[in-house]
C-alpha cells in the first residue's frame, strides 16, 4: 500500500470515527463519510469492505489492543495484585485518552447494539471485569486486601470510578472548568479506593 493510500484510508477512518460517534452506526451514510472526507465512494468499499467493515476496523483500532493485552494473562500474573490494579487502570486511561471518540461509540453500541457490541464490546468488557475480579479476588485470598471484600463488586466499584469521567466528560466539563482527563493521574483516580481496602 502506497503512503497516499494509507493517508486515504485513514482519512476514511478518522472521518467516519468521528461521524459514529456522533451519531451512531445506522445515523451515518456511506455518502456522508465519503462527502466529509472528501473521497470517492467506493474507497469504502475498497479499503473496508463496506460500511460494516469499516465500521469493525475502527473498533479494532480504538478498542482491541487493550484486548489483546489481557489475553497476554502470564504478564499481568506477575504482578502483585495492588500493581496490576494500577497497570490495567493505566491502561484504560491510556486508551481513552488516545481514543477520544470511544466513550461515545460505545454510549451508542449499547443503546443501539450492532454485532460489534457482541462479538468485540461484550467480550472485551467481560474479560477487563474478570481480570479485575481475579486480581481482588488474590489481593483477598493473600491479606492483601480486607476479607470482607466482595472481588465482583468491587471490580464494579472500580470501574465507574475510571470510566465515568470519560463517558461524561462533555457534562463534566460545563461545570469543572480545570477538567483535562488527559492529565489525571491514575494514582489520584484510585488511591482513596485501595487505602480503603487493603489490610490493616
Amino acid at each position: 500500500m502506497t503512503m497516499e493510500e494509507m493517508n486515504t484510508k485513514d482519512r476514511i477512518m478518522d472521518t467516519a470515527k468521528r461521524l459514529f460517534a456522533d451519531k451512531g452506526f445506522e445515523g451515518v451514510s456511506v455518502r456522508d463519510i465519503t462527502g466529509e472526507a472528501g473521497v470517492n465512494n467506493s474507497m469504502i468499499s475498497y479499503y473496508f469492505g463496506g460500511k460494516d467493515g469499516l465500521y469493525e476496523a475502527i473498533f479494532d483500532s480504538e478498542f482491541m489492543s487493550m484486548i489483546r493485552f489481557l489475553s497476554d494473562s502470564e504478564t499481568l500474573k506477575k504482578m502483585p495484585p495492588r500493581e496490576r490494579i494500577i497497570h490495567l487502570v493505566d491502561m484504560i486511561v491510556e486508551m481513552h485518552t488516545e481514543h477520544p471518540d470511544l466513550a461515545r461509540l460505545l454510549h451508542h453500541e449499547m443503546l443501539h447494539p450492532t454485532r460489534m457490541y457482541s462479538e468485540k464490546i461484550v467480550k472485551g468488557v467481560s474479560l477487563l471485569a474478570e481480570t479485575f475480579r481475579m486480581t481482588f479476588q488474590e489481593g483477598i485470598e493473600k491479606g492483601i486486601f480486607r476479607s470482607d471484600l466482595k472481588s465482583f463488586e468491587m471490580s464494579y466499584a472500580l470501574a465507574s470510578m475510571v470510566n465515568y469521567q470519560f463517558i461524561f466528560s462533555g457534562l463534566l466539563s460545563t461545570i469543572m472548568d480545570n477538567l483535562n482527563v488527559s492529565k489525571v493521574r491514575t494514582e489520584s483516580l484510585i488511591s482513596i479506593l485501595l487505602e480503603g481496602i487493603e489490610k490493616r
